[in-house]
């Protein structure tokens, strides 16, 4: 038996005590590993759901405000930008009410878009939309320059055929026998060019649905001559036969106009082109909101099944 010895007495202390720490770290690391680690699973199984849950809701929501909408897209002209042509759809409000509105109003249609244009799936629909946009934006700059140029024309004839009368600019004169409103003329002659190129039987007509009224104003007796809603001009005195056909002479003769009638041809295909694309676009976009009625449909059974 050894005695004691004060020389080892504190290399066995320590030994001891390292042993001990050891014993201790493995004992602790197990109560963290088997006692935290469900904990941990929870957590990001719960993570993982309210993602899953989020990005179903902004589908749905891209679903609702944009594709749908877009599925239906169609064109037509603007009378509050010179009767351009706007692409509009369907739109249901916040309030239940269905209306139509123009696309650029869809809620959410940028981030819509984006969604398109990143996702390597949609990329076909995303460069029909960029097709589309472009035929829009250049058929309303070159019916842009057709109304100025229909419009100069009016200007100079309706000055040679009617000298006494002004075009419209307020305020009105005593002095003033007549004045004529050149944008209300312009969209007669374009609509009824259109007509024509559309429709070969019809022949230039003028005569028609022209409607006459009168009324006293602070400055004297007027007689307006309108036609489907739009002011052509105003006289001093009674509206005659003469007046007739001189103004319906001068309308034919602008519609005649070769350079006129080739830019409108030429317009009238870019309009063909653009109703093309869009069946195109509505095809492409409709295959995508088909899909997401699916997958919700799915998604809807799964969820009865497991409740």
């Amino acid at each position: 038996m050894t005695g004691w010895n004060p020389e080892t007495f504190k290399d066995d202390v320590l030994n001891i005590v390292l042993t001990l720490l050891v014993i201790i770290v493995g004992i602790a690391s197990s109560v963290l590993v088997f006692g935290f680690r469900p904990r941990e699973v929870k957590f990001f199984e719960r993570y993982e759901q309210e993602s899953k849950e989020k990005r179903r809701e902004h589908t749905k929501s891209l679903y609702k405000e944009v594709y749908k909408p877009l599925s239906h897209i169609f064109a037509e002209p603007n009378p509050r930008t010179s009767y351009t042509i706007e692409y509009i759809v369907p739109y249901v409000s916040k309030y239940g009410q269905s209306t139509s509105i123009t696309f650029n109003e869809l809620p959410h249609l940028e981030r819509g878009m984006a969604h398109l244009c990143s996702g390597k799936p949609y990329g076909g629909i995303y460069k029909v939309w960029e097709d589309a946009l472009t035929q829009k934006r250049e058929f309303n700059d070159l019916h842009l320059e057709l109304r100025q140029e229909v419009k100069k024309l009016i200007v100079q004839k309706m000055q040679e055929r009617f000298s006494l009368f002004h075009e419209h600019k307020f305020p009105t004169s005593q002095e003033v026998q007549g004045y004529f409103y050149s944008e209300g003329l312009v969209n007669v002659i374009m609509y009824e060019i259109a007509s024509l190129l559309q429709y070969s039987e019809l022949k230039p007509d003028f005569e028609r649905h022209f409607d006459i009224t009168d009324w006293n104003s602070f400055d004297g007796h007027w007689w307006l001559l309108e036609r489907e809603g739009h002011k052509l001009l105003q006289i001093r005195d009674p509206w005659t036969n003469e007046d007739a056909d001189k103004l319906t002479t001068t309308l034919i003769e602008i519609e005649s106009n070769p350079q006129i009638l080739q830019a409108s041809k030429m317009l009238l295909e870019r309009h063909r082109e653009i109703r093309a694309i869009l069946m195109r676009f509505r095809k492409e976009i409709k295959t995508l909101v088909d899909q997401i009625n699916d997958i919700e449909d799915i998604i809807t059974l799964l969820e009865a099944n497991v409740s």
